[in-house]
């Protein structure tokens, strides 16, 4: 997994064993007291998200009605991910990450 690999990184970098809760804390962000490492698991919901709706217009350009039509697995997947992970409001408009991210710090914040 992609998150492991930054960890064992890190740890190898800093030449230090990285516990849970020390991993807890490099994932705050800077003015949090974290080094700013964003997780990727919790960031890919986001993206997708934002992904999704900001071509959700060319779509409709490009595929036909009858495609158009099915059902989205995937796009309900990680609108349920992102709202259990701290999302709430889903945006009415864009395909900015801005808009779907979470501030995901303040979920870690509370583990420390």
């Amino acid at each position: 997994m992609y998150d492991d690999a930054v960890k064992h990184s890190l740890s190898g970098l800093l030449n230090v064993d990285i516990s849970l809760q020390a991993w807890t804390q490099a994932s705050l962000p800077l003015r949090w007291g974290g080094l700013g490492i964003r997780s990727a698991s919790q960031l890919a919901p986001s993206a997708f998200l934002a992904s999704a709706a900001g071509v959700a217009d060319l779509l409709t350009l490009l595929l036909p009605p009858e495609l158009l039509s099915l059902p989205y697995e995937e796009r309900s997947n990680a609108l349920l991910a992102w709202q259990t992970g701290g999302g709430s409001q889903e945006p009415v408009t864009g395909g900015m990450l801005g808009m779907w991210k979470v501030d995901v710090g303040m979920l870690d914040g509370g583990m420390l």
